[in-house]
C-alpha cells in the first residue's frame, strides 16, 4: 500500500511540475511580447466593438424616429435561395439541426421549400428564421 501512494504520489507531482514549468514558459513568453502587444489587441478589439455599436445605435435611432415598435431587419438570409437550400446549408453547418423539425414548422407556418425570402413579406421572413432556429436540438436558445 505505501509503495502505492508513493508511486502515484511521484506521478501527480511530475505533472504538476510539468503543467507549471509550461505555464511559466508561456508567461514568460507572453511577457517578453512587452505591454504595446496587448495594448495593440485591445485598441483593435475596441475599434471593432465601437464600429458595431454605433451601426446598432443608429438602427434603434432609426426605429425610434419612424415610431416603429419592431426592431428593423437585420438578417443574414439570402435574397435568392430557396428554403429547401436554406435547410440543407442548416444541416450542413450545425450537426444539432433537425430536418423534419423544419419541415415540420415550415408546414405550420404555410411557408412552401420552393420560395425565396424576396418573395416573402417581413412577417414571413421572421417565421422561416424562427423555424430554422427552432429545428436545432439545441439546450440554450439566444
Amino acid at each position: 500500500m505505501g509503495k502505492f501512494i508513493k508511486g502515484s504520489i511521484g506521478r501527480n507531482l511530475w505533472l504538476v511540475l510539468v503543467t507549471l514549468s509550461l505555464v511559466i514558459l508561456t508567461m514568460s513568453f507572453l511577457t517578453r511580447l512587452g505591454p504595446d502587444v496587448t495594448t495593440l489587441t485591445a485598441r483593435r478589439l475596441e475599434r471593432k466593438l465601437d464600429k458595431r455599436m454605433t451601426f446598432l445605435d443608429g438602427k434603434m435611432e432609426e426605429a425610434l424616429e419612424a415610431g416603429t415598435g419592431a426592431w428593423p431587419s437585420i438578417d443574414g438570409l439570402p435574397e435568392d435561395m430557396e428554403v429547401s437550400k436554406m435547410i440543407k446549408l442548416y444541416s450542413t453547418f450545425f450537426d444539432d439541426f433537425d430536418e423534419e423539425k423544419c419541415r415540420e414548422l415550415l408546414g405550420m407556418f404555410d411557408i412552401r421549400e420552393k420560395s425565396m425570402p424576396k418573395d416573402m413579406s417581413k412577417g414571413v421572413i421572421d417565421k422561416l428564421q424562427i423555424s430554422l432556429l427552432m429545428s436545432r436540438n439545441a439546450r440554450l436558445y439566444l
